[in-house]
Order: C-alpha cells, then sequence, then structure tokens
C-alpha cells in the first residue's frame, strides 16, 4: 500500500490534507478543467476535478477528484504518395497515445500551401479512441502547391497533432468539358470540342478515337451516332467529359462491301468474314478472298485487289461477280496456300471496267495475319437431329494443336440453304473448352432441310467443317398453302401450324404443332390420309 498525498490549489494559499491509505494503481484520467500559474521563473501547471478510471475487474471503478497533468498526444504517419491531384482519395495513417474519450472524433485537416494551419481544411474524419488511419479525400477546389501539410486533431480531449513530415504537392484536376456542333443530317461534318487541359484523348462510336482538341469526323453516318467521351489531361492529372451526337436521316448504305475468306475449290466454302486485324490460322488447304458489293447505290464495274504478304505480291483486276483475289471461274474459285505472316488486301472499286471511269470504293485496306499453329476443329456431332426452333441441342467437338491466349470457341448456324456468308452465321452457343456445348436453335430461323451447323475458333480465326448431312429445323410458326398431292408427309412446327390448302389422294399427310393448327377457307382434303395432332415438335 502507498500513501497518497492530495493537494488542492484555492486562491493561491496551499494546504496539506490528511494522509489516507490507498491502492498503488496507475490510473488513466480525464481531464475536466486545468491551466497554469506562473511566479517569477517558476511556471505550474495544473488540472484540476480529473476521472480517474481505475482498473479493476469490471473496468468501472473511478475516483473523481485528484490532481495529474494530461498526456494525450497524436502522430502522423508516413503518406504513401506526396504528389495528389485534387479530388483524389488519400490515406491518413495515425497513432494516438493514453486516453481519448469514448465520442472521440478523430478529424485529419489539410494545411494551406506553405503549411499554415491557420485556416485548416477537413479531409475526412473516424469515430475512435484508437490509432488507425483516416481516408480523406483532397477537396477538388484545392488550389495547386508544393508545401502542404496534414495533422490529425481530436476532439475529446482536443489535441492536435505536430503536421506529416514531408511536403505534398497538389496538382489542380482539370475541369473537362465536351460539346458538339449538332445535330447533323447523315453525310455532314461531326465537330467535336473540348476544353480544360493540356492533351485529350477522345473514344466514340464506331471505334472512333483521336488525341486533337477538336477532332472532325467526316460524312456523318447513323453509326456515327452516340456518346463521345473525352480524356482532359493537365499536370499529371486528368478528368472526363461527354458529350451526345444526334445524327438525323438514313444512311445510304450501313455497308458497301463484305469481305469473305474461301476455301477453294469447285464449288468453294465460304469460312467466314474477314475484317481487318484478324489473325487467321494456317490451313493445308488453298483459300481465297472474295468481295460482294452490298449496296445497291454503290456503282461496282471493276475492282483492282493487291494483296502483299511473305513472297507474295499479287495484282488483279476483276470485273465480274464473284470478284476474288486469285481469280475464279463462277462458283470455281482458284487458291493459294497462305504461308505464316502478315498480308495486305487493297481493294479500290471503280464504275466500269478494267479501272473505267471514276472511281466509286476505296482504296480500302484490309490487313491479317496467318499463324502457324496448324490447329484443327472437327464436325461437329449433335445430340439429336429432330431440330426446331427454340429446342435445345447439345453440340461435341475435338481439336487438334494450339489456340491463342483468350480464344473462345463458336457454335454457328448457317442459313436455310447451308451458307455461313449471310453476311454471318448464326451464333447458337459459345464455350471456352473443348468439348460438349449447349445449344439453343433460335425462335426466328426461317426452317427448311438445308441448315448445317458449324463450331470456330476466335483467337486464332479457324472455322472447322460444318456437319456432314444437312439438317432439317421445324420453324416456330407455319402456313401452307401449296398443295400436296403424294407421298408421306410429316409437316411439324413449335408453335401454330395454319393450312388453306388441298391434299389429295394418294398422299398421306401429318400435321403436327406445339399450341394449334387452324384450317382456314380453302383447305380440303380429297382421298388424302390426313392426321392433326397437338403435340411438342420433338416428339
Amino acid at each position: 500500500m502507498k500513501r497518497l498525498c492530495l493537494l488542492y490549489l484555492s486562491l493561491g494559499f496551499i494546504f496539506i490534507t490528511k494522509y489516507s491509505q490507498a491502492q498503488s494503481v496507475s490510473p488513466k484520467v480525464l481531464s475536466s478543467a486545468g491551466g497554469s500559474v506562473s511566479v517569477g521563473n517558476i511556471q505550474v501547471s495544473r488540472s484540476i476535478g480529473e476521472t480517474f478510471i481505475v482498473p479493476g475487474p469490471t473496468n468501472t471503478s473511478s475516483v473523481s477528484r485528484g490532481f495529474q497533468q494530461n498526456t494525450s498526444s497524436i502522430s502522423v504517419g508516413t503518406i504513401s504518395l506526396v504528389t495528389f491531384c485534387s479530388g483524389d482519395p488519400i490515406d491518413i495513417p495515425f497513432t494516438a497515445i493514453d486516453i481519448f474519450g469514448s465520442g472521440n472524433i478523430f478529424t485529419a485537416e489539410l494545411s494551406d500551401a506553405s503549411r499554415n494551419f491557420t485556416s485548416p481544411v477537413s479531409l475526412g474524419s473516424l469515430s475512435s479512441n484508437n490509432s488507425g488511419n483516416i481516408q480523406g479525400i483532397i477537396p477538388l477546389n484545392t488550389s495547386a502547391g508544393n508545401g502542404y501539410r496534414i495533422r490529425v486533431r481530436s476532439s475529446s480531449p482536443v489535441v492536435n497533432s505536430l503536421s506529416n513530415a514531408t511536403n505534398l504537392t497538389i496538382n489542380q484536376t482539370p475541369q473537362a468539358s465536351a460539346s458538339n456542333t449538332g445535330p447533323y443530317n447523315v453525310g455532314q461534318t461531326i465537330a467535336l470540342s473540348a476544353s480544360g487541359g493540356t492533351t485529350y484523348s477522345w473514344s466514340g462510336p464506331a471505334s472512333f478515337s483521336s488525341s486533337v482538341q477538336s477532332p472532325t469526323i467526316p460524312d456523318a453516318l447513323q453509326g456515327n451516332e452516340g456518346i463521345y467521351t473525352v480524356a482532359v489531361s493537365s499536370n499529371g492529372c486528368s478528368a472526363t467529359a461527354t458529350t451526345q451526337v444526334v445524327i438525323n436521316g438514313l444512311d445510304p448504305c450501313v455497308r458497301l462491301v463484305d469481305y469473305y475468306y474461301n476455301k477453294s475449290g469447285n464449288p468453294y466454302q465460304s469460312l467466314f468474314p474477314l475484317v481487318d486485324g484478324m489473325v487467321i490460322d494456317q490451313v493445308s488447304f488453298q483459300t481465297t478472298i472474295s468481295l460482294v458489293p452490298v449496296c445497291d447505290t454503290l456503282t461496282i464495274g471493276s475492282f483492282e485487289l493487291n494483296m502483299q504478304g511473305p513472297d507474295l505480291n499479287w495484282n488483279i483486276i476483276q470485273n465480274i461477280f464473284p470478284y476474288t483475289v486469285f481469280d475464279n471461274l463462277g462458283n470455281h474459285f482458284y487458291g493459294m496456300n497462305l504461308q505464316p505472316g502478315q498480308y495486305t488486301l487493297t481493294a479500290t472499286g471503280y464504275a466500269e471496267d478494267n479501272k473505267g471511269g471514276v472511281r466509286t470504293y476505296g482504296p480500302v485496306i484490309i490487313r491479317f495475319t496467318i499463324v502457324g499453329n496448324l490447329a484443327t476443329i472437327s464436325s461437329p456431332t449433335l445430340s439429336t437431329t429432330n431440330l426446331c426452333a427454340g429446342t435445345d441441342v447439345d453440340v461435341s467437338f475435338t481439336t487438334t494443336g494450339s489456340f491463342n491466349g483468350g480464344n473462345a470457341f463458336e457454335v454457328q448456324l448457317s442459313n436455310e440453304y447451308g451458307n455461313f456468308e449471310a453476311p454471318a452465321p448464326t451464333i447458337i452457343g459459345t464455350t471456352n473448352t473443348v468439348g460438349v456445348v449447349h445449344c439453343t436453335i433460335p425462335l426466328s430461323v426461317t426452317g427448311g432441310p438445308g441448315y448445317r451447323i458449324r463450331v470456330a475458333s476466335s483467337n486464332q480465326t479457324l472455322a472447322g467443317n460444318p456437319t456432314m448431312s444437312t439438317l432439317v429445323i421445324n420453324p416456330l410458326n407455319r402456313n401452307l398453302t401449296d398443295n400436296i398431292t403424294s407421298g408421306d408427309n410429316l409437316i411439324k412446327v413449335s408453335g401454330e401450324l395454319t393450312g388453306s390448302n388441298k391434299l389429295t389422294a394418294p398422299a398421306r399427310v401429318a400435321y403436327q404443332a406445339g399450341k394449334a393448327i387452324l384450317m382456314n377457307p380453302g383447305f380440303e382434303t380429297s382421298g388424302a390420309v390426313f392426321k392433326a395432332e397437338i403435340k411438342g415438335c420433338t416428339d
């Protein structure tokens, strides 16, 4: 046990109370008042009316009178960065020593650019009585400067830390703005404008990009309509702004000419649409490229085609459709075995034969790369050949060789004629791995007996062989007007089947629909065997 001597200061007098017995403890103290007195060269500091929190089994005991100097302190840790932009987030670590009240709030404060805290700016706060991190935001209106400091201030008791040890640089975030002179009509020139910085980076519809402050886009089309975004930068800080471009009227043509990569032969086989920047797998057979004008208002009398690549500098003028790079005789396309490397195809169209008349198209440049992985994709197999609009089918395939990173496989459905060109095949399933793909036949299929399915890769681009046999796909709905006079005829749809046709002997006819069969005026049977059933299309 120790003896505790309590001294009371009042009106300049000092008196001593009697000694009393007290437990030896290390009290925690909260000041409620205090001050200091100077006598000559001696200064006495005091704190009066403290509450002593005495540690015990329940931490609830207290002595409400006594004297002890407050020792709470705060120090700011290392700020991880020294350069910021206005509006940036900032993390302020700090260490708090000794006792802080249960309702205490730590506030991070920013000085002015001269390290002066006369009018500090709050960056953020944290309700706590322990050390921690304050997540703050540098205000957008902070002036540029390189002498900023940060301190942390507590509320219970009020304690200001010293500032952090290193000057901070804050640059002003630019006030970005963007505009255009629209709305526009098709064919006019789009004029964009931005301000607020020293460098600019634009992006927008139709893969638009520009580093010019005020770029223009001539011959506007509907595809150029939409939101344009500009990133404005200055002194290492950046901001973005957007402007919406409106275009009125109809495009004369969305597309002018389609390009296709084909397997040569008689007849040729279209493999996939060719686009600029494509990476294509080397194949063992000869290939060629064909051009198909698709705009009715585009006059093409001839194409000049130039193709350059490894050991290749080929030039040809084609006057008759189909237009092919390595020539053709009708649907017999001639080709070459293209070696790995980079290729460039330049196409220029003219109004008349043999480059005669005015130039009506291009020159358009298509660049592509052949890679020598020599991969293959097998012809797919199907879990069922009883296919209807809206039904599911599992498609299985295998591969050999290797594919580039990020490759994906697409299961593609041809049109009703077995053609994958029109202008691109319908994708009915995708996967990143070889094996089985769960696919769905679109409700919009026309239906017919000539469909095929194949699997194609994206990186590198390669189209596998299609299904060996053509596939019958039954449509969602069908309206029958053609008369049936012979044979066995099973006609199925997923939805509604409507008939206004005539069935005559010796025909045997069965109508099968998932929802309804309607016999409209004009429908009749004459000696034919006829059956109508409401039944699932795949049954």
